[in-house]
């Protein structure tokens, strides 16, 4: 499970985004989204690295 500090994250247009956005690579991946604590959580068997850059692409600023 890799976890992301996300910042932008305001609504649950900003989930849907982040979520297609990684479903789009990993289509079997779970992804939980908590705006109130600004963390993503993806389990998922791909790079760490790459579910980041996928996150920035659509928007938001992975720390």
């Amino acid at each position: 499970m890799h976890t992301f500090k996300v910042s932008g994250m305001g609504c649950g247009s900003c989930v849907a985004k982040i979520t297609t956005a990684i479903h789009a690579i990993d289509s079997k991946a779970s992804v939980n989204v908590d705006l109130s604590q600004a963390q993503v959580k993806i389990e998922s068997s791909l790079a760490y690295e790459l579910l980041a850059s996928v996150i920035k692409n659509v928007g938001f600023d992975v720390q």
